[in-house]
């Protein structure tokens, strides 16, 4: 039995933009979990967000244990919601892809509190990244594209300690569509489980 997986949409986007990536992991024997956080277009700070999503899982996952897969600003509320909220407890395996781990310097254009709360250098993002393992053990894998001009500088994407991976997509919007991008998805959920996660699950 596989573990279900909960997909994270960006800004402006909704579970709707995730619908290719989603048709795969279903296809791959995973039930797929896609909340529409409402709203979505950043007048709400990172981490209300992140209650939002918190409050999603254990309405729907009630303790069990799951993969978690978000994209671009939804990697961020992901991340506080696993750093802060207590979510690293049920996750086993963490993909965040094109997601602005050191933050985009759009952040300073545009005076919406979630993009604030991602713009280079922000209070929230160092809170985050003062952690030298933020995910402990749970193996985490990054995708990002070279060519990313809605999180800039694109290598910003980059997170210290996890795998990742470069592919080269013309435009971020396009990541959760991308062939290649789901195909090191699928590869990196297919790995065996995570012993921390064995262990919990026989406990």
């Amino acid at each position: 039995m596989k573990d279900p997986i909960v997909l994270v949409h960006g800004i402006n986007d909704s579970s709707a933009g995730l619908r290719t990536m989603r048709q795969v992991l279903e296809h791959h024997g995973h039930t797929v979990y896609a909340p529409d956080i409402k709203p979505n277009d950043g007048r709400h700070g990172i981490p209300r967000m992140a209650a939002f999503l918190k409050d999603y899982i254990e309405s729907k996952l009630h303790g069990s244990t799951f993969h978690l897969i978000a994209f671009s600003m939804g990697g961020i509320i992901s991340r506080y919601y696993l750093q802060k909220l207590g979510g690293l407890a049920q996750v086993n395996r963490i993909v965040l892809i094109s997601s602005p781990h050191l933050g985009t310097v759009w952040g300073k254009v545009y005076p919406l509190p979630a993009v604030r709360d991602m713009t280079v250098g922000s209070k929230l993002l160092s809170e985050l990244n003062q952690e030298p393992s933020p995910f402990q053990d749970r193996p985490c894998l990054t995708l990002w594209t070279p060519y990313d001009v809605t999180i800039f500088p694109a290598r910003h994407c980059i997170l210290p300690n996890a795998e990742n991976h470069e592919v080269k997509v013309w435009r971020h919007g396009a990541m959760m569509r991308d062939p290649r991008v789901i195909k090191k998805v699928v590869e990196f959920l297919d790995q065996e489980p995570h012993p921390a996660m064995e262990n919990q699950a026989l406990s």
